[in-house]
């Protein structure tokens, strides 16, 4: 392939390679080389903009991002596009949400709520400082949402509730990641793939020349927006099937091997 001028990378399950909050001096590392090499590095994630994540990336001098898979996108340090669920999407979601009961997260620009209607995890949240809200709570107007998170332990529950909300035809874009144990939901306009073309355009970069690396279906929106679409080897066996090159694990700075391995090019051509 040509020679690389942007890297796009996902957080979780990828940079992000010391628990779910700390980042490895070598991925660091690998990130400000290549910054200093001329080359572009986006962070893109299904996080919104909270305190850990944004040390996260100011940690390495990043001042581009997606966020909440293309909801915000972060230029130069400044917010330059927004993409909300529509208030109508947002109602039909919670009618349905109301009445199936999965566990949910609605969020925005930097807050988060939980909902659910399992009482008995009422306690545990209260023990780690997150309030949690009950599901009939949903009716409540949310003037801004710019993603919906959906959780279970059950695959099948998950594929049952993206089968639904298909069926409902709402102007939305629906990913799984965690493995298949999360649904995300975003507006329709907004996905990784499409901004990074947005982003791309932006700086006048051909997607030849850049590279998406991630670990999970959300990451699968970029597959024709940029050149190469890489998998950290660990990552969610059905995305492991779709991408053009699997790399190393992500844990142990598995992102600075592939930023720094020569032999990586070639391999890829």
């Amino acid at each position: 392939m040509k020679e690389i001028e942007a890297y796009f990378i996902d957080l979780d399950g990828t940079y992000v390679d010391i628990g779910h909050k700390n980042v490895s001096s070598a991925n660091k590392q690998s990130v400000r080389q290549a910054l200093k090499q001329g080359k572009k590095v986006i962070f893109a994630t299904g996080r919104n903009m909270t305190i850990n994540t944004m040390w996260i990336i100011n940690s390495t001098n990043v001042k581009d991002a997606i966020f909440m898979n293309g909801a915000i996108i972060m230029m130069d340090g400044k917010i330059v596009k927004e993409s909300r669920i529509s208030s109508a999407a947002v109602n039909a979601l919670n009618d349905y949400f109301i009445k199936t009961k999965p566990f949910v997260v609605l969020n925005s620009l930097i807050k988060k709520w939980v909902h659910t209607g399992k009482y008995y995890l009422y306690p545990l949240f209260f023990l780690i400082g997150t309030k949690i809200l009950p599901m009939k709570a949903l009716n409540t107007f949310y003037p801004v949402v710019h993603k919906y998170n959906i959780f279970s332990f059950s695959k099948k529950k998950i594929q049952k509730i993206v089968s639904d909300l298909k069926a409902l035809n709402l102007d939305i874009s629906i990913a799984t990641s965690y493995k298949d144990r999360v649904i995300e939901i975003t507006s329709k306009e907004a996905s990784k793939g499409l901004a990074i073309e947005y982003v791309l355009q932006k700086y006048q970069i051909d997607k030849e020349n850049a590279v998406h690396i991630g670990d999970s279906l959300n990451d699968y929106s970029a597959k024709n927006y940029v050149g190469k679409l890489i998998a950290m080897s660990d990552s969610n066996e059905s995305f492991l099937k779709l991408v053009d090159y699997v790399g190393p694990n992500h844990k142990k700075s598995g992102v600075a091997k592939i930023i720094k391995n020569n032999e990586f090019y070639a391999k890829i051509k």
